[in-house]
């Protein structure tokens, strides 16, 4: 649903981390291995805001939990 939104709201998408102004991480609360590699990629995607990345935004049952 997000990226049909980002689409309809003639946002570009793009799959290389270094190339986005906005990075969207979508996350999982309830396996444990899935809240681990979401809070790994959080950690890396954070990287990239010292870089061409202004908004970094995390979403997900993780993020409500």
């Amino acid at each position: 649903m997000c990226i049909g939104l980002c689409k309809k709201a003639k946002f570009e998408i793009v799959n290389i981390p270094e190339d986005a102004e906005i990075i969207i991480i979508n996350t999982c609360g309830f396996i444990e291995s899935a809240k681990e590699e979401a809070i790994n990629c959080i950690l890396e995607m954070a990287e990239y805001k010292k870089q061409n990345c202004k908004y970094l935004v995390a979403m997900g049952c993780l993020v409500q939990r």
